[in-house]
């Protein structure tokens, strides 16, 4: 009997930041599309990475682990940010959200 599994995930450590680790999915479900689409409004580049990140080892000052957030989120350097989207896999197409769909009369 086929079984819906848990995604795959891949523990990426950042480039720009010493020790830190982030866990990625490797892969997006129809659910991360449909909400990528409504986030993407808002917050175009950080949505997707949000939606991505399943954990991650950067805190505050304090030691307090952040939220994945847009706001800390968008905080993370852009060579990082390339280094995760290449390493989950979605910029090779197969996983892009779809482009939103109009809805309504005209």
């Amino acid at each position: 009997m086929p079984i819906l599994k848990e995604r795959a995930t891949k523990t990426v450590k950042l480039k720009t930041i010493e020790g830190g680790e982030v866990v990625i999915y490797t892969s997006l479900t129809a659910a991360d599309a449909e909400l990528m689409n409504k986030l993407q409004i808002e917050h175009p580049i950080t949505a997707p990475l949000q939606i991505l990140i399943k954990s991650w080892n950067i805190t505050n000052a304090e030691g307090i682990v952040l939220k994945i957030t847009p706001g800390n989120v968008g905080m993370l350097n852009l060579i990082d940010v390339n280094y995760i989207v290449d390493e989950s896999g979605i910029n090779q197409g197969t996983f892009l959200a779809p482009e939103p769909i109009e809805t309504g009369s005209k």
